[in-house]
């Protein structure tokens, strides 16, 4: 018998973001502004039909900033790359 191997689907930048900020919404245990901080960084990406090497780059330059954004790009761009590989 030989293994079933499913079939590699690719996520879109704009579906990953507004999944992910769905998922931070239901999560109850979040703190809200964390979600804000999500919303900020991800709803410009929720309707856009960029590639996924602008979206990592976008999120790259979000990193290259000092501000309470940096650290939430680091934490999507982690989520994106185990997501999209």
């Amino acid at each position: 018998m030989s293994p079933v191997v499913a079939p590699v689907t690719r996520i879109a930048p704009a579906e990953f973001s507004a999944r992910l900020l769905d998922a931070t919404r239901a999560d109850r245990r979040r703190d809200p502004r964390q979600y804000v901080q999500h919303s900020i960084l991800l709803r410009p990406f929720v309707d856009s039909a960029m590639d996924a090497r602008e979206f990592e780059a976008r999120l790259r330059d979000y990193q290259a900033r000092s501000s309470d954004l940096a650290e939430t790009a680091r934490e999507v761009l982690a989520l994106w790359r185990v997501c999209s590989r």
